[in-house]
C-alpha cells in the first residue's frame, strides 16, 4: 500500500512539478550502477543518488522495492524481452528525480563434457563454449587445457570429475560426474554360474550351477554403469540383449550371495 500511494503522488508531481509545499527550487540526482548479470543470477543495484531520502525502484517484470540497494531476481523474464530498472529518487522536499537502465543478461556457458576410458587412462573433452577451462580430477590433480587427459594410480575407484568453464563475459558453469572405474579383465575365474556362448554378440544364456530362489540378474560395464538388470527367475535364463562391444561384469545376485562372472561381448 505504501508504495502504491508513493507512485500515485509522483504522477501528481512529475505533472505540476511542484511540491507539497510549492515549486522545487532544486531536486535530487537520481543514479545507480549494476553489474551485467549471468544466467538467472540476482541482480545487485547500487545507489548512487545524491540528496535522497525516499528511493522506489520500479523493475520490468512488475515488482517494486523501497531498499535503498536492492537486490532482484528477474528469473526467467530477463529472457524473454529487454529488461530494465527505473529509479525514483525524492527528498525532503517531495522533489524527484528519475532514472531508468538496460539490464544486460549474458548466458552461461555450457560445461558439460565427454570422456573415453581405458585402463587408468581417461580422456576429457568439453564443449568449445568457453574462453577459460578448468578440470579438478577428483584426486587433488586439475588442468587448464580444454581437452584433458588424466591417469588415475588405480583401476578400481571412485572419482568426482568437475569441468569448470568461463565465457568472454565472465559467466561460469561448472558440471560434475562421478567416475567409477572397475578392472573386468582381471575376474576371469566362473563363480557358480555358467555364461555361453562367451564370448557373444549380447544374446547369451545363463544358467546356475545350483539351483536357488529370489535372485536377480545386473551387468555392469567398464565405466560402472549398471546397463542391465532384472529378476532370475528362471535357469537357464535367456537373454537378447543391445550391448556395445566391450568385457562386462555379470552379478547373479541373491539373499546371502553374489555370484561373479566376465562376459566379453564381441560384434
Amino acid at each position: 500500500m505504501r508504495i502504491a500511494f508513493l507512485l500515485s503522488l509522483i504522477l501528481i508531481l512529475l505533472v505540476s512539478q511542484t511540491t507539497l509545499f510549492g515549486q522545487c527550487i532544486s531536486k535530487p540526482q537520481a543514479n545507480f550502477s549494476l553489474r551485467d548479470t549471468c544466467g538467472n543470477d540476482t541482480v545487485k543495484f547500487l545507489n548512487s543518488s545524491q540528496g535522497g531520502e525516499t528511493y522506489i525502484w520500479k523493475f520490468c517484470d512488475g515488482d517494486t522495492s523501497i531498499d535503498r540497494f536492492p537486490k532482484h531476481y528477474f528469473g526467467d523474464h530477463i529472457h524473454a524481452k529487454p529488461c530494465g530498472a527505473t529509479l525514483i529518487v525524492l527528498d525532503s522536499n517531495e522533489c524527484l528525480d528519475t532514472i531508468f537502465k538496460w539490464v544486460i543478461w549474458y548466458a552461461n556457458p555450457n560445461s558439460d563434457f565427454t570422456y573415453t576410458y581405458s585402463g587408468k587412462n581417461w580422456s576429457f573433452l568439453a564443449n568449445p563454449s568457453g574462453i577459460k577451462y578448468r578440470w579438478f580430477f577428483g584426486d587433488r590433480d586439475s588442468a587448464n587445457t580444454r581437452n584433458a587427459s588424466h591417469t588415475y594410480k588405480d583401476t578400481l575407484s571412485s572419482h568426482k570429475v568437475c569441468l569448470e568453464v568461463t565465457n568472454a563475459a565472465g559467466c561460469i558453469s561448472q558440471t560434475c560426474i562421478q567416475t567409477k572405474t572397475v578392472e573386468i579383465s582381471t575376474l576371469t575365474k566362473p563363480q557358480g554360474f555358467k555364461i555361453y556362448p562367451n564370448p557373444n554378440s549380447g544374446s547369451f544364456e545363463i544358467e546356475l550351477e545350483v539351483a536357488k530362489t529370489d535372485n536377480h540378474i545386473e551387468i555392469i560395464n567398464q565405466i560402472g554403469q549398471t546397463v542391465y538388470r532384472a529378476e532370475f527367475n528362471q535357469s537357464p535364463q535367456r537373454l537378447d540383449l543391445n550391448l556395445s562391444k566391450g568385457i562386462y561384469l555379470v552379478k547373479v545376485i541373491g539373499i546371502r550371495e553374489i555370484l561373479i562372472h566376465r562376459m566379453l561381448v564381441n560384434k
